[in-house]
């Protein structure tokens, strides 16, 4: 079972999120962008989803920073391009095209 924390996000965002990634082996909960390190520290999901765009790729940064085992995923409905932070990836970033299917894949770094 694969956790997923989605921080941040409106409600239609938070619920489309959750229906491209609608799957009976994955947990998803959600939380408020500023929560997502104590949310992490408390429920130690696999994966968080945030709500950040290139502005704000720094908060990403210090979730995978923090937490090393995660795979973190940086995305916003205002921008073209997602940022994955690969599970024990030694902080590097790769971007991919916002898609759907990029979101589902970005589970399984």
């Amino acid at each position: 079972m694969l956790r997923v924390l989605v921080g941040g996000f409106s409600e239609v965002a938070r619920r489309g999120i959750g229906a491209i990634l609608s799957s009976p082996d994955l947990v998803i909960n959600e939380c408020a962008i500023e929560s997502v390190m104590s949310v992490v520290a408390e429920t130690q999901p696999d994966v968080v989803v945030m709500d950040v765009g290139a502005q704000d790729i720094g908060r990403a940064a210090r979730v995978a920073a923090a937490y090393p085992a995660l795979t973190v995923v940086a995305c916003s409905a205002n921008e073209n391009t997602m940022r994955i932070f690969p599970r024990l990836g030694g902080g590097r970033c790769m971007s991919r095209p916002l898609s759907a299917g990029a979101l589902q894949e970005s589970m399984r770094s």
